[in-house]
């Protein structure tokens, strides 16, 4: 046998798992893929039938923004740029209306990091004291919603 020919055919899987793994990320970006459904009351994963409840689309959206805004910032060494800076911001022991600049700022860099959000804004501050709560417009590929958060002090 020569040296030059070879019992093994020359393949290029390197453009085959290429061409796979773009169709799976187009996949992926379109339809978000599933998530395990989480109960915020207990924080536990909601399950039916001993197995994990899966949602995706909207649901699986909306979930994800109750997540980011529940969690802060840096909270898991793991993913550091999870969160938001919210409680940082409320702490810092600026001016008011600087504060609820920057708290504005925060949320809506925080939801713009999710390729369904298209834009937040319309922010409203009710109540100026310790318990004050934002409201705020998400527009989103799944339509428009109010969201309020909690600022508590």
């Amino acid at each position: 046998m020569d040296e030059e020919e070879s019992i093994f055919p020359e393949l290029d899987f390197d453009e085959e798992i290429n061409d796979e793994a773009e169709e799976v990320e187009e996949e992926e970006s379109e339809h978000g893929g599933q998530v395990m459904k989480i109960d915020f009351e207990t924080g536990d994963i909601v399950l039916e039938d001993g197995r994990p409840v899966l949602i995706d689309g909207a649901e699986a959206y909306l979930q994800w923004i109750e997540k980011i805004l529940r969690t802060k910032r840096g909270a898991y060494e793991i993913e550091y740029e999870y969160g938001n800076d919210i409680k940082r911001i409320m702490f810092a022991g600026n001016p008011k209306p600087f504060t609820k600049a920057e708290i504005c700022r925060d949320i809506e860099e925080t939801l713009l990091q999710h390729e369904a959000t298209e834009d937040v804004d319309n922010f409203e501050f009710e109540n100026e004291g310790i318990n004050a709560v934002l409201s705020f417009t998400i527009t989103s590929i799944y339509g428009e919603m109010r969201k309020e958060v909690a600022l508590h002090g």
